[in-house]
């Protein structure tokens, strides 16, 4: 089914359930993941004329490792890579990336603006659906307030299971993704 997926993330809630459903399906369909991360750099200069990073480069690259180690960890097949985009540009920087490497689906997490903000500014998810070529699967977070704490080992593997259960949906005929 899927060869290739390209999961984005930033180091949120949102983006961890975006993780957790690339290596379900990585399970389940025993296709490679290449996690992204986009250092972003903030398009307006500063006092000294020159465009700020929004994160350091050393925690960009840490995001990703801990990620790629997580996958590898459950047996996942998965690479890492880091982009670096100014802050409007990071839909596009996903997307292009994406072609680069060949993926067959692209999931992101989805940080849920509300109306106004959504409509004002739009989402990263939102633009990636609009704009993107291939499938892509938005991953949404849970309720915070329903959360059990548990290890992060057990989290993972409740949500593995939980997201193969969602590979399986992808082999029904018609399932929209996108």
């Amino acid at each position: 089914m899927f060869d290739t997926v390209m999961v984005a993330i930033d180091g949120s809630p949102y983006s961890n359930e975006a993780l957790a459903a690339a290596g379900g399906i990585a399970a389940k369909a025993g296709c490679h993941v290449e996690v992204v991360h986009v250092h972003e750099h903030d398009f307006i200069p500063g006092k000294s004329g020159v465009a700020l990073d929004l994160e350091r480069v050393d925690d960009a690259q840490a995001l990703v490792d801990k990620a790629v180690e997580s996958l590898v960890a459950d047996g996942i097949t998965a690479k890492g890579r880091l982009l670096r985009a100014q802050t409007r540009d990071v839909p596009r920087a996903i997307i292009d990336a994406a072609k680069e490497s060949g993926a067959d689906l692209i999931i992101v997490g989805r940080r849920g603006l509300s109306s106004l903000t959504g409509m004002l500014f739009g989402s990263v998810s939102n633009k990636i659906v609009q704009v993107a070529t291939v499938p892509v699967m938005v991953a949404h977070w849970g309720d915070p307030a329903s959360e059990i704490a548990v290890d992060d080992a057990a989290r993972r593997s409740a949500l593995r299971e939980r997201d193969v259960s969602t590979a399986h949906l992808l082999e029904q005929p018609g399932t929209f993704i996108r």
